[in-house]
């Protein structure tokens, strides 16, 4: 993917608010899951992980897009 150059600090902590609020819910689920959703929550940590390390670089576009991802897992993960 290609870098975003811009500083944007605003956009910086709201995708961290939204990785820490979808790593937050991920913890939260209580009940056990099925083999499927266990690949879902390995899925689910990996953009996570990837998302940090792309805010680290300051590649907004691309933590903003993992976090989303991540964040539309987990609600396909926690509807009921």
């Amino acid at each position: 993917g290609q870098l975003s150059t811009s500083s944007d600090p605003v956009g910086r902590q709201a995708i961290s608010e939204q990785i820490d609020a979808t790593e937050n819910g991920l913890n939260a689920i209580k009940r056990p899951l099925s083999a499927d959703e266990q690949k879902t929550v390995t899925l689910i940590r990996q953009y996570i992980t990837r998302a940090r390390d792309s805010l680290n670089v300051d590649d907004f576009d691309g933590a903003d897009t993992l976090s989303s991802k991540a964040k539309q897992l987990l609600q396909e993960l926690t509807k009921p």
